[in-house]
């Protein structure tokens, strides 16, 4: 019989998870005047908004682990209470303690440019909706776009999310609800749109941050277990290591609306 995995949890280390959602009133205030139908996301789910998990990848050992997830090596092995004579095995599951948001901020061309950071309410709402971390969303967007809804990839995929064209098609259909289709060339449609993706992926890799992101990056609806070449895993190392920029407190320019608004 094949010993089932095996799952490291973060222990009481004195670290502070820092609220993933920055949603405030203003911003829903602001958006209940809107029309979209939100209605699709269904009740909170656990494997969405808790902590990463990590289910380890043949090859991998703490210190990949912990590089993959912008993390010191010596905070990982604290918070799962491991050291580097530990093993790990494919398949074993670990709660990956959070980064430390000290000496993080937005990134500065963001904080400068106020029509683009204030669709920051629509990162707030969407991952709200989907009960998805809203530090990972945005950083996840940052990456890919840099939020920047005109922004064209070489195979067709457009917008802030760069969602596949085939993809948008089945995330309409499969994961939100409403007959009202919701339209890539919108930048709010398009944030909702990679919020709910996200939340299926996080649903179905169980709660696995990194796994979740390499999925996305792949367009595809199920992870693979495939393994991941040096452009995926720096595509994840990225993003990762954005989220605590994100969970820093948001700049003026992203909590203040104005006159102007995000084009569409």
């Amino acid at each position: 019989m094949v010993p089932p995995p095996t799952t490291r949890r973060a222990g009481p280390s004195g670290r502070v998870l820092v609220a993933a959602a920055l949603t405030t009133v203003v911003a829903i205030a602001a958006l209940l005047v809107l029309s979209r139908d939100d209605s699709g996301a269904g009740d909170p789910r656990p494997a969405r908004d808790g902590p990463s998990q990590y289910t380890v990848r043949e090859g991998d050992t703490l210190t990949a682990v912990a590089d993959l997830h912008g993390l010191p090596v010596a905070d990982l092995l604290d918070g799962l209470g491991l050291t580097l004579a530990d093993s790990l095995e494919p398949g074993d599951v670990l709660e990956i303690p959070p980064a430390p948001v000290a000496g993080h901020a937005w990134p500065h061309r963001l904080v400068d440019d106020p029509i683009r950071a204030q669709q920051n309410v629509w990162f707030e709402h969407w991952a709200a909706a989907y009960h998805v971390p809203t530090p990972l969303l945005q950083a996840l967007a940052w990456n890919i776009s840099s939020w920047d809804n005109t922004t064209v990839s070489g195979d067709g995929d457009m917008g802030i999310g760069r969602i596949d064209l085939e993809l948008v098609g089945w995330i309409n259909d499969q994961l939100i609800e409403g007959e009202t289709r919701v339209d890539p060339r919108s930048p709010e449609g398009n944030v909702q749109l990679m919020a709910a993706y996200l939340g299926h992926l996080l649903d179905v890799t169980g709660g696995d941050h990194a796994n979740a992101v390499a999925t996305y990056f792949l367009d595809r609806e199920e992870p693979t277990d495939a393994a991941w070449d040096l452009g995926l895993r720096s595509f994840v190392t990225g993003v990762l290591a954005r989220v605590p920029d994100f969970e820093a407190p948001p700049p003026p320019s992203a909590t203040t609306t104005t006159t102007t608004t995000a084009p569409d």
